[in-house]
């Protein structure tokens, strides 16, 4: 649901989005592009680590905008639903070199929402 004219962001990656961002440009509808599997230069907000690519980079910003300890507090808040509480946990942080390599992952669909399965193949 789109609130408060922002704009609507699609994933791109693999040009699977193409199409939708040019019909939600032509209909005058704000629109961003995604390509989660391109580099970043980033570092997290106490300049300790850096990310794989912008999508790791997307889920860490999500992780510190909700973190109630920065300084005024978090501008976001998830609501009480034990689904959604349950879905960002689904996400692993880990410090495996290479693991893209070592990992293959699909998507499958469950109760109308994408969800991805990583599992480990024989390197």
């Amino acid at each position: 649901m789109r609130r408060d004219l922002c704009a609507v962001v699609v994933d791109v990656d693999g040009g699977w989005g193409g199409d939708t961002v040019s019909r939600l440009k032509d209909n005058g509808i704000p629109v961003v592009g995604f390509k989660g599997a391109g580099r970043s230069n980033a570092k997290t907000r106490d300049r300790q680590l850096g990310f794989y690519n912008k999508r790791a980079e997307a889920w860490w910003r999500m992780r510190e905008e909700l973190d109630p300890g920065q300084d005024g507090g978090s501008m976001l808040a998830l609501p009480p639903d034990a689904s959604v509480k349950a879905d960002p946990s689904r996400r692993r942080v880990g410090s495996l070199r290479h693991a893209a390599s070592r990992s293959r992952t699909r998507t499958r669909f469950e109760n109308g929402w994408a969800v991805r399965q990583t599992r480990a193949t024989r390197s």
